[in-house]
């Protein structure tokens, strides 16, 4: 579904959030972001993008795979795009 140069990428960008939240000592911990994809506008392109949102939407069978976008549109206010 994504090419792994593109999973390179985003899990550096990961990485740097990460850093930036919680400093560099990181080893051995396990840190997360919760929700990342609602204050990253990468990570949200991806999250709603077609190539992953389609088949998220099948596995939960959910027959409008636009339906999760319009919620968190409706929560941030409105319709605003998301780039």
């Amino acid at each position: 579904m994504l090419s792994p140069a593109v999973v390179r990428r985003l899990a550096k960008r990961l990485d740097s959030r990460l850093r930036t939240e919680h400093g560099d000592d990181v080893a051995g911990r396990f840190i997360a972001l919760k929700q990342l994809w609602l204050h990253d506008e990468v990570m949200r392109l991806v999250a709603f993008s077609p190539r992953l949102a389609g088949p998220a939407a099948e596995l939960a069978e959910e027959p409008d795979p636009a339906k999760p976008l319009e919620a968190v549109q409706a929560a941030r206010g409105g319709t605003r795009p998301l780039r």
